[in-house]
């Protein structure tokens, strides 16, 4: 829910003095008749880092750049909302559907906001790509990502649509297109994996099929629990599923529970279990 309606509006070049607050903004240039709508969670912050990247040339808003490079200094930031991150979130999704995107200062193709709804040429996702190679993302970024999409009304918009029957039989369909094996066979080759031929896949299906007959042998002898059987044996629940049918025909119907009694993550207490007895 909105904090305040208070408004602020400052040059831009005054980052020091705005306050550190969670709000939905505009930044305007007086020269200019277009606009740029953003949320952000420090408004300080977020003011310093597009005055530092314009002054340093590095801004990702081209055309931001653009009238900055244009009209030069000048740039106002105003709030329109003082917000929860939460709710500066789903007010700019609403703010950004109701303006005319090509007319303003905004990239987005949609009114995601922020990076999801960037444009991007290929020549920056190759800038972008390379850019990241061989720089592992840190612990402490990981647990900040994880956090924030918890409560992320973007995030979990775009997981429901991603999950959805249609977006899921779409890609199904355009993996299973000859032209992605193709590309996939060739990326394979690239990276200096071997095609797979019928007998190679033959093999990995009868060893895979072997560990789960072995897996389900050792879970009945022991009494052990079919979760504890394929950690021990390196099986997969695909596997099980996909071989269960055809041990039950030989040996009969399989009475071994899930997992042991009171657990919540049996996979989890079994693989460190196997650890401290190896």
């Amino acid at each position: 829910m909105p904090l305040g309606f208070r408004m602020y509006s400052l040059p831009l070049a005054d980052f020091k003095t705005a306050p550190e607050v969670s709000c939905v903004y505009k930044m305007v240039h007086p020269d200019s008749r277009r606009e740029y709508v953003g949320r952000t969670a420090n408004l300080r912050d977020r003011m310093r880092k597009h005055w530092q990247e314009l002054i340093s040339g590095k801004h990702k808003n081209p055309k931001i750049t653009h009238t900055f490079s244009k009209y030069g200094d000048g740039f106002v930031v105003t709030t329109l909302v003082i917000a929860s991150p939460e709710y500066c979130e789903e007010l700019e999704g609403k703010l950004l559907s109701a303006i005319d995107l090509k007319n303003s200062l905004n990239c987005h193709r949609s009114n995601v906001g922020g990076w999801r709804g960037q444009e991007w040429s290929a020549e920056s996702r190759k800038k972008l790509s390379d850019a990241r190679k061989g720089k592992p993302i840190s612990k402490e970024a990981q647990a900040r990502a994880a956090e924030t999409r918890k409560t992320s009304v973007a995030w979990k918009a775009h997981q429901e649509k991603m999950a959805s029957p249609e977006v899921v039989a779409k890609a199904l369909a355009a993996a299973a297109m000859p032209e992605a094996r193709a590309r996939a066979v060739a990326t394979r080759a690239a990276n200096g994996f071997a095609s797979f031929s019928d007998e190679t896949r033959q093999a990995q299906r009868d060893a895979s099929k072997a560990r789960v007959f072995a897996a389900l042998d050792w879970a009945v002898a022991t009494g052990a629990t079919r979760d504890a059987a394929l950690v021990k044996f390196k099986c997969s629940w695909d596997g099980l599923k996909k071989y269960q049918p055809s041990w039950e025909e030989i040996k009969g119907p399989l009475t071994l529970s899930k997992r042991a009694s009171g657990e919540k993550n049996g996979r989890v207490k079994w693989a460190k279990s196997n650890k401290e007895t190896a």
